[in-house]
């Protein structure tokens, strides 16, 4: 066989497809894999600025932290081994129309897939569509954000590309979740978790289910991998933002943009974890709690937001440590009603 790209791109696609479901992302790197092979040099790598050795050089590890009327935020973001950051986050504030009503502060991250469109996209449109239902209670709010901003990405452009979403809205003492995908967040009080979201991912069998019931395809790769939909168009969960290129055909009918929707009531030094499955794949919900009151214990007198810096970045180190090799986005919320912010964050007690 004359070895050129397109043939071998079509050896290779044929391999896998024998063993497991192609996404987009693979169809990508198969063509590159393919170029490479020819000898070719693909126009992409003559720019410096897309060389995949360029961007793991570039996109260090990094931190952020953020202070609010009654919250500290830090955001803690790894590309780890991938050759490119498809985690997002987003931090913003709503203020209110009179004096006597609280501000409000937005959270979330976002996990891509198959390519940064989608999900910049997401995070590029979230505040201006959320923003339309000011003055309505966040659940009805979410419910109509996310089914609008998931119908703009059936734009031609954006379908071979998804995302998931965790998002907190947090006023008067009180956070609303919205879920969207196997991005998770997590409610810690005194050291325990006390609240989770569900992961809307093909090890639920609530979500198979409905998948299956609606007409849906789930393929299970030589791995142990599942996948939602065609042999080349497929995604590894039920829920998502964007992936028109699956959720168009019929095989990959039930995979939705439907939030799952929590109210959780907020105390004075609780915590909320945001984070993209980088770190939920490797760490139990439970650790996460430990290692962060580990990390108060390490580090007795700094403040909050040095405390909650400092967790955020060991648990993207520990995940590494383990066996994550996909990007880490961790954010780490402190409620604090009055405290002053060099006061400690926890009363800290572990049973060893």
């Amino acid at each position: 066989m004359n070895l050129t790209i397109k043939n071998l791109l079509i050896v290779v696609l044929l391999t896998l497809g024998s063993a497991t479901a192609i996404t987009a992302a693979d169809k990508s790197y198969c063509k590159k894999l393919a170029e490479m092979l020819c000898g070719k040099r693909s126009k992409e790598k003559e720019d410096p600025t897309q060389d995949i050795a360029y961007h793991q050089v570039k996109q260090k590890p990094t931190t952020q932290c953020f202070t609010y009327d009654k919250i500290h935020v830090a955001i803690a973001e790894d590309i780890n081994q991938r050759p490119h950051m498809e985690d997002r986050h987003l931090i913003y504030t709503i203020n209110p129309e009179t004096d006597d009503k609280e501000q409000e502060v937005i959270c979330a991250v976002f996990d891509g897939h198959g390519g940064s469109k989608t999900v910049d996209y997401v995070q590029q449109n979230f505040s201006q569509q959320f923003a339309k239902y000011k003055g309505i209670e966040p659940y009805t709010a979410f419910q109509a954000t996310l089914q609008k901003i998931d119908h703009d990405l059936k734009a031609p452009q954006l379908q071979i590309s998804g995302t998931t979403a965790v998002i907190a809205h947090i006023k008067n003492d009180q956070a609303t979740i919205a879920n969207v995908g196997d991005s998770r967040a997590i409610l810690i009080r005194d050291n325990k978790v006390i609240a989770e979201t569900s992961d809307h991912s093909l090890k639920n069998s609530k979500e198979i289910e409905k998948i299956e019931k609606a007409g849906g395809r789930i393929y299970k790769a030589v791995n142990g991998g599942m996948y939602v939909g065609s042999i080349f168009n497929a995604i590894a969960m039920s829920r998502s933002l964007g992936d028109w290129d699956v959720k168009k055909h019929a095989t990959g009918c039930g995979v939705v943009a439907t939030p799952d929707i929590y109210t959780w009531p907020l105390q004075k030094n609780d915590l909320l974890v945001l984070a993209s499955d980088g770190i939920w794949d490797d760490i139990p919900n439970e650790s996460v709690a430990k290692l962060i009151a580990l990390t108060r214990q390490k580090n007795k007198q700094v403040n909050v937001t040095d405390l909650i810096k400092r967790a955020a970045e060991t648990l993207n180190d520990v995940a590494q440590k383990a066996g994550a090799e996909d990007n880490i986005t961790t954010m780490i919320i402190h409620f604090d009603g009055s405290a002053k912010d060099d006061q400690p964050l926890l009363n800290i007690h572990i049973d060893n």
